[in-house]
């Protein structure tokens, strides 16, 4: 479970450098890096808590492994949240959400 706090810190970091960026392309394709670094750390604190199961037979193991897919329903990148995480406004955040394109009116 420190695991998650600790990706959660650098994913909050990670996620500052991204906003300084003018191109939407580029904060994306960063962006995604930082949901994959999300995502399998989840993935890796399952197979942790799974194994622990399997080696102690401890009902503990059960719960904080449905506490973590839990948490990785929450984390997951949808539209909605990766236009919240890069505080998009305006024609950038339509483009994320509703998949418009940027210069269609030009």
């Amino acid at each position: 479970m420190m695991d998650l706090v600790i990706i959660h810190f650098i994913q909050k970091r990670r996620l500052k450098i991204i906003l300084v960026k003018s191109s939407l392309r580029t904060k994306m394709e960063e962006y995604a890096s930082v949901a994959i670094l999300r995502i399998a750390a989840g993935a890796v604190a399952c197979l942790v808590m799974a194994a622990g199961f399997w080696l102690t037979s401890s009902e503990l193991f059960t719960v904080f492994l449905m506490l973590i897919l839990v948490w990785l329903g929450f984390q997951w990148p949808t539209p909605r949240k990766m236009s919240l995480d890069l505080k998009l406004k305006g024609d950038e955040r339509d483009v994320i959400l509703y998949k418009r394109d940027l210069f269609r009116n030009q």
